[in-house]
């Protein structure tokens, strides 16, 4: 405040030394007791110079000064000597102010002579096209990008509720309702129904062998078989869960019904001799003879009862 009341007085002691005779000619004529004090302000002539006026609307011209160092004129403010060595900072409209380390700025309007819809001197995103694509960003949000290699981030939407971001397509509030699908690869589907779905690795807790979501078999105990006749008296075991070939058997027949569990049948021409006959030799031995075939079986010597001194084939111990 000092330092404009000094550089006031300056200009008025200035003024009545150096001002023209015309003016005070000109005062004096409408009024001859009238002074010009210049005290009414300063205004700018933007060319180094100011008019200082007075309370009669007369004025005279100066140049501007700057006593105090700070790049703009004493009186009027025109700035003068400015480096404008402080950056440009946008103005966030269009403009951008080009700053100078004395604390002053000047303000312009924003260019774009390389054509990349960005201001050359602030950065100002400007006339972007946006004409590159959406990407999503994997959070809720997506880039909408512009060619120029600028983009704006938005927040996904979903108006036709799909579960999925009507511009980039990112899954959101999946309800995945719609049942579960194997992969037939140790995975399977979990499955939205907006047609979305998660591919999850399966899982046997129960240990059963199978995957207990969507009941791939990732191991098998065998549990389960089939047979089959190989027709040629034997039979082969098979896992009804894995198809694997397992065991291959000899027929065994029931002894009630005669069938083998692969369902073969007991041919006809084999006889277990379960019912026999026996005929003396006469010659210290015996023979059994199959009742049911009468196939001729083993010859054995006689054996005599201690209590009795008789054979089984009726031969008394002499």
């Amino acid at each position: 405040m000092k330092q404009k009341l000094l550089a006031l007085l300056l200009t008025l002691t200035f003024v009545f030394s150096m001002a023209p005779l015309t003016v005070f000619a000109a005062d004096n004529a409408k009024d001859p007791n009238h002074e010009c004090d210049f005290a009414a302000g300063s205004v700018s002539n933007h060319d180094g110079t100011h008019k200082t006026y007075c309370s009669c609307g007369k004025f005279v011209t100066f140049d501007c000064y700057d006593y105090d160092g700070d790049h703009a004129c004493d009186s009027c403010g025109y700035k003068m000597g400015c480096l404008y060595d402080a950056g440009v900072t946008s103005n966030n409209d269009g403009t951008h102010n080009v700053n100078c380390s004395c604390g002053d700025s000047v303000t312009y309007k924003c260019y774009d002579y390389d054509g990349d819809h960005a201001c050359d001197s602030c950065g100002y995103k400007m006339g972007c096209l946006y004409d590159a694509g959406v990407a999503s960003n994997n959070d809720g949000t997506h880039n909408v990008n512009c060619s120029c290699g600028d983009f704006v981030t938005y927040k996904c939407y979903d108006y036709d509720g799909d579960h999925a971001c009507d511009s980039c397509g990112y899954k959101m509030g999946c309800l995945f309702d719609a049942g579960v699908t194997s992969n037939n690869d140790g995975t399977h589907n979990v499955n939205c129904s907006c047609g979305n779905y998660m591919t999850v690795k399966c899982l046997d807790p129960d240990g059963d062998g199978k995957c207990d979501s969507c009941g791939y078999l990732m191991y098998c105990n065998h549990i389960s078989k089939s047979v089959k006749n190989n027709e040629d008296g034997t039979h082969t075991f098979f896992c009804r869960d894995c198809g694997e070939k397992l065991e291959t058997e000899k027929h065994e027949y029931n002894k009630a019904t005669g069938a083998c569990v692969c369902g073969a049948l007991k041919p006809l021409d084999v006889c277990e001799h379960t019912s026999k006959s026996v005929k003396n030799n006469e010659d210290g031995t015996h023979t059994f003879f199959c009742r049911d075939c009468g196939e001729k079986l083993e010859t054995e010597k006689h054996e005599y009862n201690k209590a009795t001194g008789a054979c089984v084939c009726g031969a008394l111990k002499s």
